[in-house]
């Protein structure tokens, strides 16, 4: 086996249903920073949204490197979130993928 083939050999698959996050959002975004400022849940969502992208398009960055994407994020700057805030919803975006594809490993 190559040295390239060992990566992938050992890389992990983790699927991401947006869907499913929407929902469990929409029930649980009220106490996240700035959500009292929201029209409703619609209004917030691509605040969430941006940080599953930030995940997806950055996998291998650090929970503080991809907090710190987030916090650029034309998103995130609209909102007005501050660093630690926007490091807070990232961090809960984290959490909250960690613990799905935990249970995930666990199923199978």
């Amino acid at each position: 086996m190559s040295m390239a083939n060992a990566g992938r050999d050992s890389a992990h698959c983790i699927i991401v249903s947006i869907d499913r996050e929407r929902a469990y959002w929409k029930n649980h975004y009220a106490g996240l920073p700035r959500a009292h400022e929201s029209r409703g849940f619609e209004s917030y969502w691509p605040l969430l949204e941006q940080a599953y992208l930030v995940y997806l398009r950055h996998p291998d960055t650090s929970r503080d490197q991809g907090g710190e994407l987030y916090a650029e994020s034309k998103e995130a700057r609209a909102w007005r979130l501050d660093r630690p805030q926007a490091q807070s919803l990232f961090s809960r975006v984290m959490d909250r993928i960690h613990r799905a594809t935990t249970r995930l490993e666990f199923a199978a």
